[in-house]
């Protein structure tokens, strides 16, 4: 009887220190400002071409969204009164602004959260895996604690750079995100013929629309007389989205960022997609300066 409550109350104070554990404070500091950097930067790319991309008659116009996706999705087609998508453009760009130097950070990222949705909702055919993305991160930093560190807000005295539990608990609700968008890539990925015999890689590689946005203008032609580097490719992308399971685990959370940065890098290198795979690098960093500090008491 008493191993039996011995045991208990060593596992009840393990799940206590595991509940209690503190954190760093500067990873989600890098998450902030890795992510509200990318997207600003695809901002000012976008900005010469405001009102062709938003506007009421612009690429998809304010009629067919009201049309097609009535209470769908938020968008400036839905406001109650006239809504210049500049000014909402501009503003999303000071929202970003003021996330990344950590100024009023909360205000800044719930801006920013909703001037997004507003924006990209009413453009649906622009918007992509790296809009979604951004959209749900937005809305995370909006509670995460990412002013604690690198921020305006911790010069005024406004934020405690101390580890703290709600930096711990949201590196667990980022990693878990993580795993969530990589695993069930990998999964969707794994259940087909293409991804294993090396397809997928060849068709990305020949596309024309892609020629003009790599970073390394290669004719990959030669993959159709070597095959077996498109499918070794593929099996890489497959083991690094399923293999990041493993950063569950805190010894392998390094090397799983480490695996997937090096995984964007290419994807950026060979296919162009230079804002995915920055947004994608912007949230693995956070991962390679975590800390845990298990609770003393």
């Amino acid at each position: 009887m008493n191993v039996a409550i011995r045991r208990l109350l060593h596992k009840s104070t393990a799940l206590i220190s595991w509940i209690d554990a503190k954190s760093d404070t500067r990873p989600l500091a890098i998450l902030r400002i890795g992510l509200a950097s990318v997207l600003l930067v695809q901002a000012i790319a976008i900005a010469p071409a405001v009102d062709v991309v938003y506007g009421r008659h612009g690429i998809v116009s304010w009629n067919f969204l009201k049309s097609a996706i009535p209470h769908r999705i938020l968008n400036l087609a839905d406001a109650p009164f006239p809504v210049d998508p500049e000014i909402v453009f501009q503003i999303y760009c000071a929202a970003l602004t003021g996330v990344i130097i950590g100024f009023h950070t909360r205000i800044a990222c719930l801006v920013a959260w909703t001037t997004h949705i507003l924006l990209f909702g009413s453009n649906l055919l622009s918007v992509y895996g790296v809009d979604q993305i951004a959209d749900v991160y937005l809305f995370y930093l909006v509670f995460f604690p990412t002013s604690a560190a690198y921020s305006i807000d911790l010069a005024s005295r406004s934020a405690s750079v101390e580890p703290s539990s709600a930096a711990r608990l949201a590196m667990r609700v980022h990693l878990s995100q993580m795993i969530i968008i990589y695993v069930s890539s990998g999964f969707k990925k794994a259940c087909g013929d293409q991804w294993w015999n090396g397809e997928t890689i060849f068709r990305s590689l020949m596309r024309d629309d892609f020629h003009a946005l790599r970073l390394v203008p290669v004719d990959y032609g030669f993959l159709a007389f070597h095959p077996s580097i498109a499918r070794i490719a593929g099996w890489s992308t497959l083991i690094v989205e399923l293999g990041f399971l493993f950063a569950i685990l805190p010894r392998f959370r390094k090397p799983c960022a480490v695996a997937a940065i090096l995984l964007h890098v290419g994807i950026a290198a060979t296919l162009g997609l230079i804002s995915f795979a920055s947004l994608m690098i912007a949230l693995n960093l956070p991962f390679l300066f975590d800390r845990t500090r298990r609770s003393q008491s």
